[in-house]
């Protein structure tokens, strides 16, 4: 384990209603963030309509997307030197003034440009919930409240494509984005008065250099992952220009870590068998888990032809999986001390269920459809929360934030790539005129009921070429789980702890 430099001094201890209440701070940021990633997607059509332009539509989640990942490193560790609830606060604030400037866009271009600001925000508030939860629960203490986290992800899932198509039916679309101003202003509210987390500011130098390179690095990434969604060949010049950006931000990247007296992303956390074995899993886990889900809903709209306002709640055997392994998982570690089981058993719990996507038709049963579902789920709920939990039990108090950010940036990375390639197979599969098709199925349905099964019959052919691509990157993230070291959980938080000596 890590040796933290503050070790020696005594631990801030906040009571269980102290911490519930920052946890209501710390929720309600989590709580915008969440639910814009799901409430958007409802306003897609009307969007493209208003301006114009269907083709480049996928570009409004890209760029939110690739700031958000991009931004991950950075807000760790500026957590780490100036505070979280500083930092967490200012990310509330540029999420706000992202939609705020969304729901004015004069463009469609415009538009995909404030949502990158959107992603800014949002991505830091991600991670910056995490480490915060990190600072004020000890790891033995963290599955009591291990479920509340999981709780607001459930949440926003399952509201937010009921609120957005509730929004786009009575008003206009940029209510989609202007909606989050008093929930935004609210969550400001709450956590100016909640997040009361003790910290002492200290002059560091900022590795502005490592920031950057980052930032290149992983949107050059993000871009061409996207283009290879957007059917263009891997071996295409724009493609293999990003990569090649993307690996050369990477390796100049590294090397600037190596140099910098406050490096972003600090090498040496990689020295620890947990954070390495951790993040190798993070990032199949992200491959498997986006490769197997993100298409269970067009699955479901397509194939059992079910109807598109019922988005949300389609989604609710997964998150309602992960909620109850998450919550169930958190307090049998609290209990029993021990965390190594669960990212053992979910991944292995998530390979089965991706054999079971791949069984999947058209005359599968609803029933079982969302029991395979709710299995994925519940496989995803005891594999994700404890990966951070073994990092933020491993780590130093000054590199908590860093270390977080690592965790969650390396698993979106995994998610990157597993829907880049995913997307690749689906594209090389399906022509261009049967997926305009399937992107829209009020269009399919106008086809002939024969014309109508070919289109079903070939997207479901290519549903389980990508389901059984996922069963091995989940297999080989169960295998690797069983490296993960398993120290004894810590009974001290964090908070407190970075103050000056």
């Amino acid at each position: 384990m890590t040796t933290s430099p503050t070790a020696n001094r005594p631990a801030v201890s906040l009571t269980h209603r102290q911490i519930l209440t920052v946890f209501s701070g710390v929720m309600a940021g989590m709580f915008v963030a969440a639910i814009d990633q799901t409430i958007v997607s409802t306003a897609a059509k009307e969007i493209g309509g208003d301006f114009g332009n269907f083709t480049d539509l996928a570009w409004m989640f890209t760029s939110y997307s690739l700031a958000s990942t991009a931004v991950m490193p950075l807000a760790g560790k500026l957590s780490d030197l100036y505070g979280r609830k500083l930092l967490f606060q200012a990310s509330i604030v540029v999420f706000t003034l992202g939609s705020l400037l969304c729901g004015v866009a004069p463009s469609f271009w415009t538009l995909v440009a404030f949502r990158a600001i959107q992603g800014i925000g949002g991505g830091a508030l991600i991670v910056l919930a995490f480490a915060i939860v990190g600072d004020i629960v000890s790891p033995a203490e963290r599955g009591r409240y291990q479920g509340l986290v999981g709780s607001v992800f459930a949440v926003a899932s399952v509201i937010g494509p009921l609120v957005g198509g509730l929004i786009v039916g009575h008003t206009s679309w940029r209510w989609i984005f202007l909606v989050n101003l008093p929930v935004g202003a609210a969550a400001l509210v709450i956590t100016n008065r909640a997040l009361d987390l003790p910290f002492v500011r200290q002059d560091h130098a900022i590795d502005w250099l490592g920031a950057a390179l980052v930032v290149i690095s992983a949107s050059a990434f993000v871009v061409g992952a996207a283009l290879i969604g957007e059917r263009h060949e891997w071996y295409s010049v724009e493609v293999l220009a990003s990569l090649v950006v993307a690996g050369l931000g990477a390796v100049l990247f590294i090397v600037q870590e190596r140099r910098a007296a406050e490096p972003i992303l600090p090498l040496r956390l990689f020295a620890s068998p947990t954070m390495r074995t951790t993040s190798a899993v993070a990032f199949f886990l992200g491959i498997g888990m986006f490769g197997a889900i993100v298409y269970l809903p067009q699955y479901l709209q397509v194939v059992q032809e079910l109807v598109a306002t019922n988005a949300g709640l389609r989604m609710v055997p997964v998150m309602g999986g992960i909620l109850v392994a998450s919550t169930a998982s958190g307090r049998l570690i609290a209990r029993w001390g021990r965390y190594k089981l669960f990212p053992v058993l979910g991944l292995g719990i998530q390979t089965i269920a991706y054999v079971c996507f791949t069984q999947m038709g058209r005359s599968t049963p609803l029933a079982l459809v969302f029991l395979f579902m709710g299995l994925a789920g519940f496989g995803i709920g005891m594999v994700s929360p404890v990966l951070v939990l073994a990092v933020q039990n491993d780590v130093a108090a000054t590199d908590l934030g860093a270390a977080t950010s690592a965790t969650t940036f390396i698993r979106q990375m995994g998610a990157t790539l597993g829907t880049a390639v995913f997307g690749a197979i689906i594209a090389g599969r399906i022509p261009l005129e049967t997926q305009y098709l399937l992107d829209a199925p009020e269009r399919l349905t106008s086809l002939p009921r024969a014309e109508q099964l070919v289109a079903i019959d070939l997207f479901m052919d290519t549903l389980q070429v990508v389901w059984w691509c996922t069963v091995p990157v989940a297999l080989l993230g169960c295998l690797l789980a069983f490296r993960i070291p398993e120290n004894p959980l810590r009974r001290s938080a964090h908070v407190g702890a970075s103050q000056g000596d």
